[in-house]
């Protein structure tokens, strides 16, 4: 049963992190390449860190909406 899942994680692992597997293998420039992935990890680093400060103050923001509004 864990099979099939473990194939997706390997193949996304690998599409990410391979550089042989990797759309940016199309970049012959070596150092452009890893500018391009440290560019799109602070991406998604700063995408989480806003998702999850957003889902951190979601209660209080309610509650003070709710405040504001009664």
């Amino acid at each position: 049963m864990l099979d099939p899942v473990r194939h997706v994680v390997l193949f996304c692992w690998q599409f990410v992190y391979n550089h042989e597997v990797s759309p940016l293998r199309n970049i012959p420039d070596v150092a452009m390449r890893q500018y391009i992935l440290q560019a799109l990890g602070l991406m998604w680093a700063v995408a989480f860190a806003i998702a999850i400060g957003s889902y951190s103050f979601l209660a209080v923001s309610v509650i003070s909406h709710t405040i504001l509004l009664a």
